[in-house]
């Protein structure tokens, strides 16, 4: 049997580098090489780590011009102007759906700051945020997983806090620890986000 894996395009998850702080996280998510989207905030800093991309997501103010020199070694690259009312997270979000994208990865040093905002895309995309210590991925009312004994996961809820109810784990506010190895079920009156560990 061959160790090769055949992926077709589009449905790999995306990569959208919003912060550069570690190029080992975006090192790890490059193995089925997506299509890499790069706030042009961090253009820069991904360009010196070897990434190759795909496409810069422009803010009001940038200069084309320097964005084009910048990234000339790369190849076609598409430029993601968008809504100047919308944030280059909504710009690539909208980008990637409208190119027919079903997931992607997007590297954030604060997920938490973009959940509410990403919420109306989830119909179309299934989006996890990716940094050094966590993953962060959505649920609509019930997850469940099985965990070894001891794992920390992270919750993060729009609403009441008290309105998540966990099987095989403790709850302090945010923080889940399992209890034995096992199958770990959260349930909520309303969807929240679940942070694990990062591999």
């Amino acid at each position: 049997m061959s160790s090769h894996h055949f992926v077709r395009e589009g449905q790999e998850p995306a990569l959208l580098i919003l912060d550069a702080d570690s190029s080992d996280v975006v090192m790890s998510l490059l193995e089925w090489s997506p299509t890499v989207l790069v706030s042009s905030k961090v253009l820069a800093s991904v360009l010196l780590w070897g990434v190759k991309i795909d496409a810069i997501v422009t803010c009001e103010g940038d200069d084309m011009a320097q964005l084009g020199s910048m990234s000339f070694d790369q190849g076609p690259v598409k430029i993601i102007n968008g809504s100047v009312t919308k944030s280059q997270l909504s710009n690539a979000l909208s980008s990637l759906s409208r190119l027919g994208q079903k997931s992607v990865n997007i590297i954030s040093r604060s997920p938490a700051d973009h959940f509410t905002e990403v919420q109306h895309y989830l119909d179309r995309l299934d989006i996890a945020f990716v940094n050094e210590t966590l993953k962060w991925f959505p649920v609509a009312r019930r997850f469940e997983k099985w965990y070894p004994a001891n794992t920390v996961l992270r919750v993060y809820t729009f609403d009441r806090v008290h309105d998540i109810n966990v099987g095989n784990g403790a709850r302090d506010y945010d923080i889940i620890m399992t209890g034995d190895s096992g199958l770990v079920s959260i349930n909520s009156d309303n969807s929240f986000w679940i942070g694990e560990a990062s591999s």
